[in-house]
């Protein structure tokens, strides 16, 4: 009986022995999540119960000079997917494809990422959100995101930017001033459900975003329309590789229009509307095919095609920038306006250098300095140079601010490209005299065309005249900022007559308008690539002012490699330059001193296009085309209407439709 009961006590002792061990455990468990790990496990569930997350009030919108908006924001319905509150994402991935008609394998790469949050897919419509409320799906979120919009898509692309999907600025205006547009963001912290609901609408906590500053600029887009349409004629009729065109207020330094063909739309940006390789060709079967592509194999495309040309792309002025070399000349006394010159073809200063003068086949003879000019004769501006030295030549560039940044509102600005002045030979003084082995960008360049005729200011160039809050109201402006006087009043006058006399009577003629007083400089400078230059490769260029008795505006043109007979900057871009200086005087209520010459409007009605184009060329009418610049058929519409005396600076309208002849 004993021995029973013994054994018995130690049965009932292994049991409370183990039924205490078991407890201790517990209690202990329980004292490490309450004691050691109340914080670790108190946050846990806090992130499994709450969703917090950065919100961003309204960006500010962009302006051009008379209120029309660039840049605006748009309500976009987004799907926000929440990856860690997806058990299954090869299924959900499967589901929200059939749904919305997406690639299953790429919503699934963006469920794999450590982010919190992540957009499937923006712009939902009202029967896309039905099937996604109806969905009984987890993780998904249906959010109202600001989305950027550009009014104008292509048109000033290059100066206006666009921004990434975070609405962070990404180039031109809207990453400059990215800080001054985003405004102040806001946080939102709000209770949830397993099935991403709300609960606990009392525990929500919310800090309120902040909306972002407006910008209002110089930029004027009734004039960057004929500028866009401008390039891209002269991209077509030259087939040129690139063309550039600022035009700007000399006197306060603001940048009127800027366009670059080929350029890109900025509600778009990869997606190419040129042919990369041969953009003027207009290639659609090409330019499709690009589209089709993979983003690694167009990145390269497309980072080129993003960038800035004003500010970041560096060429020889050529014969542009003997209009510096001259106010120099001018400003030290090396030279007076009637001093003689006589061009042989040679340039015989220099011993052992073989620099000839452009019309090297027919030189100029004998020639005043005014002259000079006006023939663009290397002869006289090498023996310009000469006398002006190393020294006081490299002073004058920076006189001119063009060996350093302009200091323009858009980000990624270079500095030109010189050899330093110590390192400068006589040879090489001879060719820059002329605009031959150094570079710099064309906004330097204009820049320093403005100081010539204004009066001999050097003016930072700006694109923002004023940022204003949501309720329109100026909160800051921007007056223009003269950086120095680089040259004389009486210096600039004289430059400016000698500017006139380019255009009216030397290579220039193509740019003089009745009654306006155009003065300007053509240029046509050898394209040095991979360091040697390139027979046949020329960079053609033409920068004018009007009127040149009081200057106003200032324009600048650069074609990229023309092809064909007429290569040089006049035949180029004369036409073109006169034209935009003209809309804007006229604009600004200009009345010209002569009347315009009229032309009798020819009949275009059912001319291809090809016809239609060798038809105003050969009228000497200017054009542009209606709707789709790409589509080939026929001339279905014109205005003005044919037998109608118009004034030769009028632009021809076409429209065109597909057809075939016969048809």
């Amino acid at each position: 009986m004993n021995k029973q009961r013994l054994k018995l006590n130690r049965r009932i002792l292994v049991m409370a022995l183990l039924i205490y061990g078991a407890l201790f455990v517990v209690v202990a468990k329980l004292g490490q999540v309450q004691l050691l790990d109340s914080g670790e496990m108190t946050e846990k569930a806090y992130g499994q119960w709450t969703k917090d997350y950065w919100t961003q009030g309204e960006r500010g919108e962009i302006y051009d000079r008379d209120g029309k908006i660039l840049a605006e924001n748009i309500v976009s319905q987004t799907l926000i997917a929440t990856p860690e509150m997806i058990e299954d994402k090869k299924n959900f991935a499967q589901i929200i494809s059939e749904l919305l008609n997406l690639d299953p394998t790429r919503i699934l790469e963006k469920l794999e990422t450590e982010r919190s949050e992540v957009a499937l897919r923006e712009d939902l419509t009202l029967d896309e959100i039905q099937l996604l409320m109806t969905s009984d799906l987890s993780g998904i979120e249906i959010r109202k995101k600001n989305k950027r919009f550009y009014p104008y898509h292509e048109y000033a692309a290059h100066l206006i930017g666009f921004t990434n999907y975070d609405g962070v600025g990404q180039y031109g205006l809207e990453r400059y001033y990215n800080a001054y547009l985003a405004g102040t963001p806001g946080r939102v912290m709000k209770m949830t459900d397993a099935g991403n609901n709300n609960v606990l609408f009392n525990m929500d906590r919310s800090v309120q975003a902040e909306d972002g500053r407006n910008l209002i600029t110089a930029l004027d887009m009734e004039l960057q329309e004929l500028v866009e349409d401008e390039a891209i004629t002269i991209a077509q009729r030259t087939q040129a590789k690139q063309v550039q065109i600022l035009v700007m207020d000399v006197n306060r330094g603001e940048i009127l229009s800027a366009a670059a063909f080929p350029n890109y739309d900025s509600n778009n940006p990869t997606a190419f509307l040129w042919n990369p390789d041969t953009p003027s060709d207009l290639d659609e079967e090409k330019i499709a095919e690009w589209n089709r592509k993979s983003w690694s194999e167009t990145s390269d495309q497309s980072y080129q095609l993003w960038r800035t040309p004003y500010i970041m792309d560096s060429f020889e002025p050529g014969s542009t920038f003997k209009t510096l070399v001259a106010a120099a000349a001018l400003e030290e006394a090396r030279v007076t306006q009637d001093e003689g010159f006589y061009c042989d073809g040679y340039v015989r200063q220099i011993r052992g250098a073989d620099i000839r003068c452009w019309s090297w086949e027919h030189p100029h003879g004998a020639e005043s300095f005014s002259d000079g000019l006006a023939n663009s004769c290397n002869e006289v501006f090498v023996e310009v140079g000469q006398r002006l030295g190393v020294d006081t030549f490299y002073r004058y560039l920076d006189q001119f601010g063009l060996n350093r940044l302009t200091g323009v509102d858009l980000r990624g600005e270079q500095a030109g490209i010189y050899a330093k002045s110590e390192d400068i030979n006589a040879v090489e003084l001879a060719t820059m005299s002329f605009g031959q082995g150094f570079q710099l960008t064309p906004l330097q360049l204009l820049t320093g065309f403005n100081a010539l005729v204004n009066g001999g200011y050097l003016i930072e160039p700006h694109l923002v005249t004023k940022i204003a809050n949501d309720e329109g109201k100026v909160v800051e402006s921007f007056e223009p900022n003269i950086l120095r006087q680089a040259i004389a009043r009486e210096t600039s006058e004289e430059v400016q007559w000698m500017l006139r006399k380019v255009v009216a009577e030397g290579t220039g003629k193509r740019a003089d308008l009745k009654g306006y007083q155009v003065g300007g400089k053509t240029g046509t400078a050898q394209k040095l690539i991979n360091g040697t230059y390139e027979d046949g490769a020329v960079i053609a260029s033409f920068i004018a002012s009007a009127p040149m008795d009081a200057p106003k505006y200032s324009v600048l043109i650069i074609v990229d490699e023309p092809q064909g007979e007429l290569t040089g900057g006049g035949s180029t871009s004369g036409y073109a330059s006169s034209r935009l200086l003209a809309f804007m005087l006229d604009k600004e209520g200009y009345q010209p001193s002569l009347e315009w010459e009229t032309v009798e409007v020819p009949n275009l009605i059912g001319l291809t296009k090809e016809e239609a184009i060798e038809t105003c060329k050969k009228n000497d009418i200017p054009y542009r085309f209606l709707g789709d610049r790409e589509l080939d058929g026929l001339v279905t519409t014109q205005y003005p209407q044919p037998g109608v005396a118009m004034e030769e600076r009028i632009y021809m309208e076409i429209q065109i439709e597909k057809a075939q002849k016969g048809s």
